[in-house]
C-alpha cells in the first residue's frame, strides 16, 4: 500500500532537520503552536503577548523569511507572508519538520531562514479516541477531542479522523506598569481571547497503487487586543477565520514511479476594529493552488524528483484600492542518491520561480558522507540560491506599501553532522547567509514602510541533542536545543552596518523528563538573550529566562490521567516585544480519557 506520510516531499539528507512526532503525546496543555515550537525546535518567537499574534525568526530572518507548509502546501498569508502561531494548534497533526539550508527550495521559494511543514493523515492501524479537559489561570479553559477510525467499505480500507480543539482565556493577569514611575501592577483587563480549531481527514485505499485523502482545517480566532503599556487608548478588536481544504491523490503504477497530485483551496478572512483611529476594516484572500510530484527511481541508487506548482490568489482589502491578483509557478527537478559503495549521498537540483514580469532560476544541493556504514554518524553540506517575492501588503497596503519594491534574493548555506540513534543523539551545523534586497518595514515619517534594504548577512551555529536513559521502570529524557546567531545589515551600500533588530544572538532551551510507571514529570528551562530593537543599535530589549514544569499521571493502559502545569515557575518579569507585558507564574490543570484498540 501507498504510505500517505512518507509520500510527501522530504527535506535534503544533507540538511539540517527537527522532527516533532506525536503532537497527542506531548501532554502540553492550553499550549499554542509558538509554544511547542519554541520548546521542542528552540525557535524564537516575535510574541505581543498571551493570544496576541506571534511569528517565528529562524537564522536571523523576518517572519516572511520562514516558509510554512501544510503537507508540503505553502499556508502563509497571501498579505502578510506570514502566519499567526497563535492561531494554530495541534490538534489533527502527526508530525512537524524544521528544515534550512538548501532543503528551503525544496519546499518553495521564500524560505531563507527555514521552513516548518505540518504533516496530517489519518492512521489505517490505529483505533484512537480522546478529550482532554484543562483549566488555567486568568480563566482559561481548554477542550480538544479526537477520534481516529479505520474501517472498510466493501473491499476498501478507510481510515477517519475527527479532532476539535477550544480554547478561552479572560487573559487578566496582572504586570508591572513601567510607564510611569513609581512602577505600580495593573490587571491587564481587556485582552479576552477565543481560539478554535476543527480538522477532518478520510483518506482510502482504493488498491495497492491508489491512496486518496481528504482534508479540511478551520481555524477562528476572535480576540481584543489591548493597547500597548504607554498608550491608554481603549483596546482594539480582530477576528479571524481560515478555511483550508485539500486533496490528495497517491499513485504508484511500478515499483520505479510514484505520482502524487495535490489541490489546495483556502479563504481566509480578517476583520480589524479600531474605534481610536475610526478603523473598521475587511480584509479577505482567496488562494487556489496546485502541487504535482513524479517520483522516478533511475535505478537502485538514484531517485530523480521533479515539481510542477501553480498558484493564484485573489485579495481585498480596505487598504487597498480595489482586488489585487497573483498568479506564479514554481517547478523544481531534484537527483539524488548514494555512491562510492553507500557511503556518499547526492543531492543537487533546481527550483524555478516564475512571476509576471520575473523569472528567478534557484539552484541548491548537498552531499552528506557516512564515513562508517555501521556507525550512526554523518558529516553532511547543503546550500543553494533563494528569492522571496514582496506580499500584497508590502505591495499594495495603504498608507505605507510600496510598488517599487525588489524581490528578495541570496545565499545560504550550512556544515553539520549528526550522530547517534533514538536513545542518543546530536546533531549540529554551522550557517551562514547573504541577502541582497531584503525588505524590512521602516519608519518613514508618521507610518512604517517597507524598504529593500542593500545587504543582510547572518551566519551561527545550530545545535539539538537528546539523551535517553533507562533501567527498569525508570526512564530519563535529558534534551538539548539552542541557537547562536549573528544578523546585520545596512540600508544603503554605504551606510554603517548594524545588528538586525529583535534577533536574539542566543535563544535555546534544556529540558529533563523523568517517568516512572505512571508518572511522568517534566522540567524545561529556557532562554533569549538581549535583542535590538532599533536598526541603529540605540536600544533593545533585555534578555530573560523562562521555566515550565507539568507533571502527568496516566497509567500504561489506563483510561483515566491527570495533569498539572506550572508556567514561568520563577514569575520573571519579561517582554518579547516593547511594551508588551507577559504573564508571570501561572497554573494549569488538565483531565485526559483516552481509548486505544
Amino acid at each position: 500500500m501507498v504510505n500517505v506520510i512518507d509520500s510527501v516531499q522530504k527535506p535534503l539528507e544533507s540538511s539540517y532537520l527537527i522532527t516533532i512526532d506525536s503532537l497527542e503525546a506531548l501532554n502540553m496543555p492550553l499550549t499554542t503552536m509558538d509554544q511547542i515550537l519554541s520548546e521542542k525546535a528552540g525557535i524564537f518567537f516575535k510574541s505581543t503577548g498571551p493570544g496576541l499574534l506571534s511569528t517565528p525568526s529562524i537564522r536571523g530572518g523576518d517572519a516572511g523569511n520562514t516558509n510554512v507548509l501544510w503537507n508540503g502546501i505553502p499556508i502563509r498569508s497571501s498579505m502578510l507572508g506570514t502566519i499567526d502561531f497563535t492561531g494554530i494548534g495541534g490538534i489533527g497533526i502527526s508530525q512537524i519538520e524544521v528544515s534550512s539550508g538548501g532543503s528551503s527550495n525544496v519546499f518553495g521559494s521564500g524560505g531563507n531562514g527555514g521552513t516548518i511543514n505540518f504533516l496530517s493523515a489519518p492512521s489505517f492501524t490505529r483505533r484512537v479516541a480522546s478529550l482532554d479537559l484543562s483549566l488555567g489561570s486568568f480563566n482559561q479553559i481548554g477542550l480538544q477531542t479526537r477520534v481516529n477510525v479505520p474501517f472498510q467499505f466493501g473491499k476498501i480500507p478507510f481510515a477517519l479522523s475527527l479532532s476539535n480543539g477550544a480554547m478561552r482565556s479572560k487573559n487578566e493577569f496582572d504586570y508591572s506598569d513601567i510607564s510611569t514611575e513609581p512602577y505600580s501592577r495593573v490587571l491587564n483587563s481587556s485582552g479576552e481571547y477565543a481560539q478554535s480549531n476543527a480538522a477532518m481527514s478520510i483518506a482510502a485505499q482504493v488498491s495497492e497503487k491508489i491512496t486518496l485523502k481528504f482534508e479540511i482545517w478551520n481555524t477562528r480566532f476572535i480576540r481584543s487586543i489591548p493597547q500597548s503599556i504607554n498608550v491608554t487608548k481603549p483596546p482594539t478588536s480582530q477576528n479571524d477565520t481560515a478555511t483550508r481544504m485539500q486533496f490528495q491523490a497517491f499513485f504508484q503504477p511500478t515499483t520505479r514511479l510514484k505520482l502524487k497530485q495535490t489541490v489546495h483551496y483556502e479563504q481566509n478572512t480578517n476583520h480589524y476594529v479600531d474605534t481610536n483611529s475610526n478603523i473598521n476594516n475587511s480584509n479577505e484572500f482567496y488562494v487556489i493552488q496546485s502541487l504535482t510530484n513524479i517520483d522516478f527511481n533511475l535505478s537502485k541508487n538514484w531517485l530523480l524528483e521533479s515539481q510542477i506548482s501553480g498558484q493564484w490568489t485573489e485579495a481585498s482589502s480596505n487598504n487597498y484600492m480595489g482586488y489585487q491578483q497573483r498568479l506564479s509557478s514554481e517547478e523544481m527537478l531534484k537527483l539524488n542518491g548514494r555512491t562510492f559503495k553507500g557511503h556518499v549521498h547526492i543531492d543537487a537540483g533546481t527550483r524555478i520561480l516564475l512571476l509576471k514580469g520575473y523569472s528567478k532560476l534557484l539552484p541548491f544541493g548537498g552531499i552528506a558522507y557516512k564515513p562508517m556504514l555501521n556507525r550512526n554518524l554523518q558529516f553532511f553540506i547543503s546550500g543553494g540560491k533563494t528569492a522571496r517575492i514582496p506580499t500584497l501588503n508590502e505591495l499594495y497596503w495603504s498608507p505605507g506599501g510600496n510598488p517599487q519594491l525588489a524581490p528578495e534574493t541570496g545565499y545560504n548555506g550550512e556544515l553539520g553532522l549528526r550522530l547517534g540513534n533514538d536513545a542518543s543523539r546530536v546533531s549540529l551545523a554551522a550557517f551562514y547567509g547573504q541577502y541582497l534586497d531584503r525588505i524590512r518595514w521602516l519608519p518613514n515619517g508618521g507610518i512604517f514602510s517597507p524598504i529593500n534594504i542593500a545587504e543582510s548577512e547572518v551566519y551561527g551555529l545550530d545545535v539539538q541533542a537528546r539523551k535517553t536513559l533507562v533501567n527498569g521502570h525508570h526512564k530519563l529524557i535529558l534534551t538539548m536545543n539552542g541557537s547562536y546567531t549573528e544578523s546585520f545589515g545596512r540600508v544603503s551600500s554605504d551606510s554603517n552596518r548594524y545588528s538586525t533588530s529583535y534577533v536574539p544572538k542566543f535563544n535555546g532551551g534544556v529540558g529533563v523528563v523523568y517517568s516512572i510507571h505512571a508518572l511522568n514529570v517534566a522540567y524545561h528551562h529556557r532562554y533569549t538573550s538581549k535583542r535590538f530593537i532599533t536598526s541603529d543599535e540605540s536600544a533593545y530589549m533585555p534578555q530573560f529566562d523562562l521555566a515550565d514544569l507539568r507533571m502527568n499521571w496516566r497509567k500504561k493502559d489506563g483510561i483515566l490521567g491527570f495533569g498539572l502545569a506550572i508556567q514561568n515557575i520563577y514569575n520573571i518579569n519579561y517582554q518579547s516585544l516593547p511594551w508588551r507585558p507577559m504573564p508571570g507564574r501561572s497554573y494549569v490543570v488538565s483531565m485526559h480519557l483516552r481509548w486505544n484498540e
